[in-house]
């Protein structure tokens, strides 16, 4: 009785040891592919990186912060080349910049616009005049226009929408949606 019991031990054994082997490969290709897939997107966010729109905060030890509103980034903070040092000390809290990068990631030009076209993900709205986005995985809170605020009212949450930003005229304030598609 024991051998009959080690024997079928034995034979589960090598039967799910062979199923092993035999995906074993499948795997190791699949790895592969991961790979390539992973450095593709690399290459992908070098190139995105030569030009972004984001909304500018600060300038703190020589690093500008800005959050990319169109490109994604794990970081939020550049270096800058020192030729810019005048043009960002004149810029305002809270407005929207386009940012010109060369391929280290250092930023070599940077203008303020006037407005920008994104797309967000509305979470809802924090009060009466303001509402909350996810923007590349950033949570951003902008105010709404008066002539959205009905609209914003209707919502879903969770809806995908293309919207137009504007610089508010209060330095240091939140930007204003004007526009959704």
């Amino acid at each position: 009785m024991k051998f009959k019991f080690l024997a079928l031990i034995l034979i589960a054994f090598m039967f799910l040891t062979g199923c092993e082997l035999e995906q074993e490969p499948k795997s190791i290709s699949e790895e592969n592919t991961n790979e390539t897939v992973v450095e593709e997107s690399k290459d992908d966010k070098i190139n995105e990186y030569k030009e972004a729109i984001g909304i500018y905060f600060e300038e703190k030890d020589n690093k500008i912060h800005v959050n990319l509103l169109d490109t994604e980034s794990d970081d939020n903070y550049f270096e800058f080349d020192s030729s810019l040092n005048q043009t960002i000390q004149d810029l305002k809290s809270h407005r929207l910049v386009v940012i010109g990068f060369d391929e280290n990631s250092l930023v070599k030009d940077i203008k303020q616009i006037g407005n920008a076209q994104v797309e967000a993900i509305f979470n809802g709205m924090a009060d009466n005049n303001f509402a909350e986005f996810n923007i590349k995985g950033y949570l951003n809170v902008f105010q709404i226009s008066d002539e959205l605020k009905e609209e914003f009212y209707s919502l879903e949450e969770g809806k995908k929408l293309l919207m137009t930003i504007t610089n508010n005229d209060q330095e240091g304030a939140n930007l204003i949606v004007t526009n959704i598609e």
